[in-house]
């Protein structure tokens, strides 16, 4: 795996993941954009090891990321942004939509310790994928990056706290037009709780192919494309 360093690093000891990708694991490239060193070494060394992964730029700013996506617009395009939501400079928050201008079709998760839910609430709103807790271990980190891989969205339990307090009693839709079936209600509820799918497949006692086509009926019936924004329309319809 090509792997290239944007900015310098501290040395830093971190456990080297040993984790086996399905074998139809598609191979995707990797954006991390982190301004804390120790956190980005981390985190590159979870990510060197995995086969799946072809190749991994780190970035310290939002900015320097921009740049060179705009220079170098044919030789890589990330597959998967892994952005931090406080960077100085510009935010993550505020590059979500720059990022998706240069690559339409990437996902972008966002890395946060921020419990303030305008932050948590905008990002999901402006197109963020999901959410993880920089506390997060770095097994739940390429967890969700292959569940967002998948189409689902990783979404923190504690991150999942501030966002459903945000957007809880807010007005909505009649939930009994969404016509959602008693098996897609627990696993909408799973959903909402930061289960992956291989968790709510454990806690139903159902496959990951059962709940990934529960996940697909989910979103065509609330007319949403993943789990943040299907989690944000249910509460607002009073379905959660």
């Amino acid at each position: 795996m090509h792997h290239t360093e944007h900015a310098h690093l501290e040395p830093l000891d971190a456990a080297k993941l040993n984790l086996t990708p399905p074998s139809d694991m598609k191979k995707t490239t990797i954006m991390l954009v982190e301004d804390n060193p120790d956190y980005r070494e981390a985190v590159s060394l979870a990510l060197e090891d995995e086969a799946w992964i072809e190749d991994v730029r780190i970035f310290g700013a939002a900015e320097v990321a921009l740049r060179a996506l705009q220079v170098n617009d044919n030789e890589f395009s990330p597959g998967i942004i892994l952005l931090d939501i406080s960077l100085p400079g510009l935010s993550g928050v505020e590059a979500i939509q720059a990022f998706q201008t240069h690559c339409p079709a990437v996902k972008i998760i966002m890395l946060t310790q921020s419990d303030r839910e305008a932050d948590v609430v905008e990002a999901i709103r402006r197109g963020a994928a999901g959410y993880l807790l920089k506390s997060s271990s770095m097994d739940q980190l390429i967890e969700g990056i292959q569940s967002v891989m998948e189409g689902g969205a990783p979404l923190d339990p504690g991150v999942t706290r501030h966002v459903m307090h945000a957007i809880s009693g807010k007005a909505g839709e009649d939930a009994d037009e969404f016509h959602l079936a008693k098996r897609e209600l627990e696993v909408l509820r799973l959903l909402s709780q930061g289960m992956l799918k291989k968790q709510i497949a454990n806690e139903l006692k159902i496959s990951e192919n059962t709940v990934r086509a529960h996940t697909k009926q989910i979103y065509r019936k609330l007319g949403v494309n993943n789990s943040p924004a299907a989690i944000d329309k249910a509460h607002r319809a009073g379905i959660l």
